[in-house]
């Protein structure tokens, strides 16, 4: 298998993989299963949805690789017969009547029943108390269990106003406390179910099954390199380091980083030649700008910015110069896997995003908008001087004698 295929196989920025061997699409060849890492959080899902009610969540940053796992679990169940598993998008549901009505189209369509009791189910259907009743007379002696999948929940309800998203928090938690009949809820989201509730406790916060992603771990990244590769063409431990390093051991990095090494691989610095495509994919590119101006408050983009702007580092004598909401943005950002800390300073922990940023064209009015006030109390520290002007002496010294 030559280097272009084998960059088939990397599937750089799709979300469709497999825990079982398969038929690949386009190479038209037996594959082996593809799914790397995550196993433990596959069947800490796969064990919630067949022995509990729990709703179970799937928390995590943005190409975290959370529709991945999503979209395989609902897939999965698609090949059980006593589930039916239905997949919402966040694209083409507006409302909590849209969500209901979604639901019952697909649930009719599994059980394959008449249009005409369809059109009645959706006629009367018009709150959570009347679709759990709807739900209730369509599931009766079905032996079914409805799996409704949401992706990008939080996304979903940010983009409604208020009153809606209210609306479809409610509908959600109708299915989720429902007893009436047999029903499970998986749902994806950035954002703790927390902060996108009412501010009363509900299931989404109290009852559900959360389960956060991480980075992968070295040996689980190693693990997904060489399975890719498949001994088809050498990759050093040095190599699998380096990938590590520049991905935070973010796999969707890790992707980006090994498809464009496989376009330039036997030359020199390959791996740095391929970081330099890798930062101007367009796809890599919109997903650090989401992550940027969806996914970062004012102080996490300060100190983001500021580290770029520092070469990627503040040392520990710099960082006596923040203050207290700039250092807790970046511990936020570390719990997050953006940044490290290491030798009581602070660094990139995804270092492809320290060479994104710095080519971003909207990098430098980004940095005098959110990090100036960091970049003048970093320069202050080293040079107490620093930024002062004679004017300024002057005058403070004229207004202490006066």
């Amino acid at each position: 298998m030559d280097a272009s295929q084998l960059q088939q196989r990397v599937k750089f920025a799709e979300y469709v993989w497999h825990d079982q061997p398969y038929l690949h699409p386009q190479l038209k060849t037996a594959q082996p299963k593809d799914f790397y890492g995550r196993q433990e959080a596959l069947q800490k899902a796969r064990t919630a949805l067949r022995f509990s009610s729990k709703p179970v969540i799937f928390i995590g940053e943005r190409r975290a690789g959370k529709t991945s796992i999503f979209k395989l679990i609902m897939r999965s169940l698609r090949a059980e017969a006593d589930f039916i598993p239905v997949e919402v998008s966040w694209l083409e549901v507006h409302s909590a009547s849209e969500l209901m009505r979604e639901m019952l189209v697909s649930i009719y369509d599994k059980l394959e029943l008449s249009s005409e009791a369809l059109l009645g189910a959706l006629e009367k259907a018009h709150s959570p108390a009347e679709f759990r009743h709807v739900m209730r007379d369509m599931l009766e002696n079905s032996g079914k269990i409805v799996t409704l999948g949401i992706d990008e929940f939080d996304t979903l309800l940010f983009e409604q106003p208020e009153d809606e998203r209210k609306k479809i928090i409610g509908a959600v938690i109708s299915l989720v406390e429902s007893d009436e009949f047999p029903v499970r809820v998986i749902l994806t989201m950035t954002r703790e179910p927390a902060s996108i509730e009412t501010g009363y406790a509900s299931p989404l916060t109290t009852k559900s099954e959360k389960i956060r992603l991480e980075p992968f771990s070295k040996a689980e990244m190693d693990e997904m390199l060489l399975g890719i590769l498949e001994n088809q063409i050498p990759i050093s431990e040095q190599e699998r380091e380096d990938v590590f390093n520049l991905s935070g051991g973010w796999p969707y990095f890790a992707k980006a980083l090994l498809y464009y090494w496989l376009e330039v691989i036997g030359k020199d610095n390959a791996l740095n030649l391929a970081m330099e495509k890798a930062v101007q994919n367009a796809s890599l590119g919109d997903a650090m700008e989401h992550i940027y101006l969806k996914h970062l408050d004012s102080s996490e983009r300060a100190i983001l910015l500021a580290l770029a702007k520092l070469g990627g580092k503040i040392n520990a004598k710099e960082k006596t110069a923040l203050d207290v909401s700039i250092k807790a943005a970046a511990q936020a950002l570390i719990k997050r896997g953006y940044i490290i800390e290491r030798n009581d300073g602070y660094e990139f922990r995804v270092a492809l995003m320290l060479d994104w940023f710095r080519r971003w064209t909207r990098f430098d009015e980004q940095a005098a908008q959110h990090a100036a006030e960091v970049l003048t109390a970093i320069e202050r520290q080293k040079d107490p001087w620093a930024g002062i002007q004679a004017d300024d002496i002057f005058n403070g010294s004229a207004d202490e004698e006066a």
